[in-house]
């Protein structure tokens, strides 16, 4: 019996030498991410990202892996079932995602030949949805393109890809990014102090302030419809300048906070 407790007691700690070996693996490979760990952290073990078999993973605070849609320092990451980080294009209810080499979503758009319009962005609350349909639906009614005659389904003709805006990954971040701050610092004439115009903003990060833009500030409206009419009275189909037209951009970004019951929004277009 002696011989059985001391080997079960040699077992007992070499059981534990692993365990403490793979967390300090993880921990290793989490503070060696290229990318930086969860706000707020302050133990390496609890959270951050750690890689295995070639494939990245996220442990979240409470010990278990990232799985479905999380948002990681402002950039949007999708893990599968068994926690990997996704890291090539996704197909869920119709809407494609495109994702970066880092693993950040770069956009998410509306499967082509399905019609244009509204479509899933699965990781929007109720919310931005609503506020996400409202425009999706306004580009399909400006959309002015005809299947052509000689498309098939197995063609690779995209004729419906105006009919919807693409969701922007870089332009949400900035989306949300400027919602916080206007929120916090203030906005008037289109102006954020420390941070200037939308103008200013693209030349200051470096992102592509050639392309043709626009941002809409949205403030004490009641719900999507609400905003949406709010945002055409300046910027309808019918405005004389094509670039004061929302249906005139390609691509979007929107956030979205609601304080003592009134929404408030920003979306930032560019062409």
């Amino acid at each position: 019996m002696a011989g059985y407790e001391k080997n079960r007691e040699a077992n007992r700690k070499i059981r534990v030498g692993k365990q403490m070996a793979c967390i300090g693996a993880a921990v290793l490979l989490a503070v060696s991410h290229p990318y930086p760990a969860a706000a707020g952290e302050n133990d390496a073990a609890a959270a951050g990202w750690f890689q295995q078999d070639g494939n990245w993973y996220y442990l979240e605070s409470a010990g278990t892996l990232a799985s479905g849609w999380r948002e990681i320092d402002g950039k949007y990451y999708y893990f599968r079932e068994n926690g990997a980080m996704q890291n090539f294009t996704l197909y869920q209810n119709e809407t494609q995602y495109t994702f970066g080499e880092d693993g950040s979503l770069i956009r998410a758009k509306k499967e082509r030949n399905t019609g244009g319009g509204s479509y899933e962005i699965a990781f929007f609350d109720q919310d931005l949805q609503e506020m996400a349909d409202c425009l999706n639906e306004l580009k399909a009614d400006a959309f002015d393109g005809d299947e052509e005659e000689d498309y098939y389904e197995d063609d690779k003709v995209d004729y419906d890809k105006d009919a919807s805006f693409v969701l922007n990954g870089r332009l949400q971040e900035i989306a949300e990014h400027r919602l916080a701050m206007a929120r916090t610092k203030g906005y008037g004439s289109g102006r954020i102090p420390d941070e200037g115009t939308i103008d200013d903003y693209l030349r200051m990060i470096n992102y592509n302030p050639g392309r043709r833009h626009m941002e809409v500030y949205l403030i004490n409206c009641d719900g999507a419809t609400h905003a949406e009419e709010k945002l055409l009275r300046n910027h309808d189909s019918d405005e004389k300048e094509r670039s004061d037209r929302a249906v005139y951009y390609k691509e979007m970004g929107i956030a979205h906070e609601k304080v003592n019951g009134k929404d408030y929004y920003m979306i930032i277009f560019m062409r």
